[in-house]
């Protein structure tokens, strides 16, 4: 009689561990990146808005002191001049709180957003023909989760004799 070897199949216990071993840490890595990618996606969107908001907010600014017809009184975290839209006076100030319109709070359109800072600085090169000076505008909106986007606008207005205050020349960012 011969003896015949029987051939099993099947996998053995510890076969059967390493596999399992193995793709648990295959999931929990594609979990792991799937998550950070999200969380990624939700802080470029949170920061997107941010950007519109601020950029929305500086122009309006900016685009009111550019057609302004006159800038009465300028500091390095205050400017007043004549609206373009009627003959009143608007006044833009900061105080390292909050950010003023004519003595009333002024907020960027977006809520949970500020202002945390606001500087202007002139360059006070007078062109010919008239009192023209380039101002730099800067302002920064931050958001409740720690986000900031600080945009730098130059703008060409006109003042009126001796209306630049002293200490201008002094900023710092």
């Amino acid at each position: 009689m011969t003896m015949h070897k029987l051939r099993q199949y099947g996998v053995t216990f510890l076969e059967l561990v390493i596999a399992m071993v193995v793709a648990s840490i295959l999931v929990t890595t594609l979990f792991m990146t799937w998550n950070q990618m999200n969380r990624h996606i939700i802080v470029q969107k949170r920061r997107g808005v941010l950007q519109s908001a601020t950029n929305s907010f500086s122009q309006t600014i900016t685009s009111k002191i550019g057609r302004s017809q006159s800038v009465l009184e300028i500091t390095d975290s205050r400017i007043s001049f004549v609206n373009p839209d009627s003959a009143d006076t608007i006044t833009y100030s900061f105080d390292g709180v909050a950010f003023m319109r004519n003595d009333s709070l002024y907020q960027p359109p977006v809520a949970g957003t500020h202002v945390s800072a606001f500087r202007i600085r002139t360059e006070n090169e007078s062109l010919p023909g008239g009192h023209s000076v380039l101002l730099e505008i800067a302002i920064t909106v931050s958001n409740s989760m720690g986000d900031s986007i600080c945009l730098v606008s130059t703008v060409n207005t006109k003042f009126p004799d001796n209306s630049i205050k002293d200490g201008i020349d002094e900023w710092y960012f």
